[in-house]
């Protein structure tokens, strides 16, 4: 017996994407997303290392001008120094000339700060710092200390002496005002320390004052000269 023939039916198929190139598309962009945040990262990477570049020249630049305004200081230091030896050359005297402070508040009248130190082989060494006011009018008549800061730590120094000078002015020559002078003793060893101090503060009474890179070379410069002397 002879099977019946199925009817074909005709009409229109779906044929579905082999799985294998499915997998190929969705690895191709994969691999396009991550070159271009690669790219991006090594975008991102040569602006910073171009970023730090400039920023290390900047840095290169600033040292070199503040060698050389240290280089500058020191030099100038040096030469505010003078140095004074007795009939037998065994006392050494070493002066540095006055130079205006700068003040940072209280009395607003003009100061001048200058250090004196001495080399005595027969006796100890010593040093005064003069710190003279044009006119305080007896602002530190009752000042007992110099107070100092180097680079935040505190250093308190005894005043020793003070003097007064009267301000006279007008046809009856009127007392107007006073000029003092305070005398502050500090052993040589704090005169090193200042000098080598990248930052000195001051308070005198009142008075609160910063000391320039050439005012603490200057301390630095008496500081050499002394061990110098020592030798």
């Amino acid at each position: 017996m002879v099977a019946a023939a199925r009817p074909v039916r005709l009409g229109r198929q779906t044929h579905a994407a082999p799985a294998g190139l499915a997998a190929a598309a969705l690895g191709l962009l994969l691999a396009l997303t991550a070159s271009a945040d690669a790219d991006s990262e090594l975008d991102r990477l040569r602006a910073e290392n171009a970023r730090l570049e400039a920023r290390v020249r900047d840095l290169e630049a600033e040292n070199a001008r503040l060698r050389s305004h240290a280089g500058a200081a020191e030099a100038a230091a040096d030469r505010s120094v003078t140095a004074r030896v007795d009939a037998e050359r065994a006392v050494t005297a070493l002066d540095v000339e006055p130079s205006r402070l700068e003040l940072t508040g209280g009395n607003r009248s003009r100061h001048w700060i200058a250090l004196h130190a001495k080399r005595d082989p027969s006796a100890a060494d010593t040093a005064t710092i003069e710190i003279e006011a044009a006119a305080s009018n007896g602002a530190y008549r009752n000042v007992g200390e110099l107070e100092l800061t180097l680079d935040g730590t505190r250093l308190a120094l005894p005043v020793t002496a003070r003097s007064a000078t009267p301000i006279l002015a007008g046809p009856q020559q009127q007392r107007i005002g006073e000029r003092e002078t305070v005398s502050v003793a500090l052993p040589t060893a704090d005169v090193a320390r200042i000098g080598a101090a990248g930052e000195v503060r001051g308070r005198l009474g009142p008075t609160s004052f910063v000391l320039t890179a050439e005012q603490i070379a200057a301390f630095g410069a008496v500081a050499r000269r002394l061990a110098a002397a020592q030798r």
